[in-house]
């Protein structure tokens, strides 16, 4: 199965810790055959965001998208892979067993109803032998998931032992064999090492399900197949780059040993600006670049908000915690902006970028020896926001009232809790008097500043409270049907307005009341977007 990060909680740790240890020089056990031609696949894909709330203080998380995988040769170029493995990734890795050395590799062909990914590498690989059509697979037959589970920094494939425990509707296997994250797209062989399949998933056990797991048959695997050397041989496969080659043993390192490997924060006399700068220009790719600031982000909102106090060797303070937060936020920030500057597209594919663009950070990025001595800095206190929102309106008069319609643009300076708004907006309503003979227009054309505070609901849901003042143009015109009409219009200083939001996600509901000279509208009930 994809190991795929959400959120790396004590990534501080991963970023200050030891390099992985080699392992011993030669293996306990031999691994030859089927192990010599079973690959570990490792895929960095974007970065996304998710809204929390710590403590009544609400921030963004990166959500950076990679894990690793199993693959097989199937030729001397071509490897099988599961298709959640690599979905969405922009850089594929494949790591050779043992010594082996690790490739860049591009996924040459997927199939999402299958769950089947083809990767094209530059190599002179041992194909597995896969089992041949006339020998017909049998419920408990013996079966051997290979892959490298759970840990991605190990060297060689792990064999599981089960059964084949039947055939599902969708003509997948249904395997009663122990299977953990890591395993996808390893082959399941039979007992003469012959491919009769490729793991797919497993059981979920917080379902209660266990030693389950789900293969996808030689059939479809062929047709995959059949598909990407038909790619090759037409010559629609592009070369492997010399960029994508580089970019390998950063991925390599990223996955294996956390976000810098040897880590940023381990020295107590260095100039960080320096140490951002050779990471940039070393990465030289805006999606690698975007990766490691979405984990550097995290590593800070671990040391802000998730108690982490413990580097490496060194346990910090309060205040050097915060301001070691505050160094890894504004590295963060710089490797972003370097790879918004590399390609500007990024910023479409991942929504963290904006996040980190929109931080108010300071570029002083060097601690001295002896502690830290930067002052610690906070999480961005204001985000320009626009709201576009319609609203209905309910002019009193009497025992008369009407609807109207407002339409309102606001730019928002949001803050945690206090914000200011300011905009335009403008509104009609024309009111008929209970005699029907007479008629009345009231519209207006507004400019509006103000104060609010919001209140957290929940993750994405937020209760906002207004009040503001919006001097107009406005004008009341009288119809007495009878020809006769009468109007008054100019620039009006007493126009007020305050409303209660509730903000869903991009939703923006809103009930209201405005207040223009001597003229009182409602406004109960606004829809708008916000963006």
């Amino acid at each position: 199965m994809r190991s795929r990060t959400v959120i790396w909680t004590a990534l501080v740790i991963a970023l200050v810790a030891a390099p992985v240890q080699a392992g011993p020089a030669r293996d306990a056990v031999s691994y030859a055959g089927v192990d010599a031609s079973t690959v570990r696949v490792f895929a960095v894909g974007t970065v996304g965001v998710e809204s929390h709330e710590h403590e009544g203080r609400r921030f963004d998380m990166a959500v950076p998208m990679a894990g690793h995988g199993t693959g097989f040769a199937i030729d001397k170029q071509l490897i099988l892979t599961a298709n959640h493995v690599v979905v969405g990734a922009r850089h594929v890795v494949i790591r050779h067993p043992g010594e082996g050395g690790l490739q860049a590799a591009r996924v040459v062909y997927t199939s999402e109803e299958d769950d089947v990914a083809v990767l094209y590498v530059h190599a002179n690989l041992k194909p597995i032998r896969m089992r041949a059509d006339n020998q017909p697979l049998r419920v408990r037959q013996t079966v051997f998931a290979i892959g490298y589970p759970l840990d991605p920094t190990r060297t060689q494939a792990q064999s599981a032992k089960g059964i084949i425990a039947g055939e599902r509707d969708n003509d997948r296997l249904q395997l009663d064999i122990a299977l953990n994250p890591g395993n996808s797209g390893g082959p399941v062989v039979d007992e003469n090492d012959q491919v009769i399949g490729l793991v797919s998933s497993r059981g979920d056990p917080e379902k209660g399900v266990q030693g389950i797991g789900v293969a996808i048959p030689n059939s479809r695997l062929r047709v995959a197949v059949a598909a990407a050397r038909e790619l090759v041989a037409a010559g629609s496969v592009t070369p492997i780059s010399e960029h994508e080659s580089l970019s390998a043993e950063v991925v390599d390192s990223l996955v294996t040993k956390g976000t810098l490997g040897s880590g940023v924060t381990k020295s107590r006399d260095t100039n960080y600006q320096q140490i951002i700068d050779e990471l940039a220009e070393r990465l030289g790719d805006a999606d690698l670049l975007v990766f490691v600031s979405g984990n550097m982000w995290n590593a800070a909102l671990a040391l802000r908000y998730g108690g982490v106090r413990t580097v490496g060797e060194r346990t910090l303070t309060e205040h050097e915690a915060h301001t070691l937060a505050g160094v890894l936020e504004t590295a963060s920030v710089q490797l972003a902006r370097r790879g918004n500057e590399i390609d500007g597209a990024v910023m479409s594919r991942s929504s963290f970028v904006r996040v980190a663009l929109a931080f108010n950070s300071t570029p002083n990025l060097e601690l001295r020896d002896g502690g830290v001595t930067m002052p610690s800095l906070s999480m961005p206190s204001v985000r320009s926001r626009w709201t576009f929102q319609a609203y209905m309106h309910v002019r009193q008069n009497g025992e008369s009232d009407s609807l109207g319609l407002g339409l309102e643009l606001k730019d928002q300076l949001a803050g945690r809790r206090m914000f200011v708004s300011w905009g335009a907006s403008l509104g009609r309503v024309d009111v008929a008097l209970p005699d029907a003979r007479m008629s009345v227009t009231h519209a207006y054309y507004a400019v509006e500043a103000g104060l609010g505070v919001r209140f957290p609901l929940g993750a994405k849901t937020q209760l906002e409270l207004y009040a503001g003042i919006a001097p107009c143009y406005y004008s009341a015109s009288v119809d007495d049907h009878m020809g006769g009409e009468t109007s008054r219009a100019g620039l009006v200083f007493d126009h007020y307005r305050a409303t209660a939001s509730l903000a869903i996600g991009r939703l923006y509901l809103s009930t209201g009341v405005r207040a223009i000279s001597d003229a009182t509208w409602y406004e109960p009930l606004g829809v708008g977007i916000n963006f």
